[in-house]
């Protein structure tokens, strides 16, 4: 769910939810992945989702 807010009339949302993330095999993979969701290389309009989304990336990675 994404609700929308207005902060000094810039548009940005507060996620809520787990975000669904695509799954990996091995380590290629993994990078891959980590480097299309990291939140310091995202969109500042992106930001916390991906954030949330290195976070699940990284849980998997460890089951793994």
């Amino acid at each position: 769910m994404i609700k929308w807010r207005n902060i000094d009339k810039k548009k940005t949302f507060k996620y809520k939810g787990d975000p669904e993330v695509e799954t990996f095999k091995d380590d290629k993979e993994f990078r891959k992945l980590a480097k299309k969701y990291h939140p310091d290389k995202s969109d500042p309009f992106f930001k916390e989702l991906n954030k949330k989304k290195m976070q699940k990336l990284l849980k998997d990675r460890k089951k793994k």
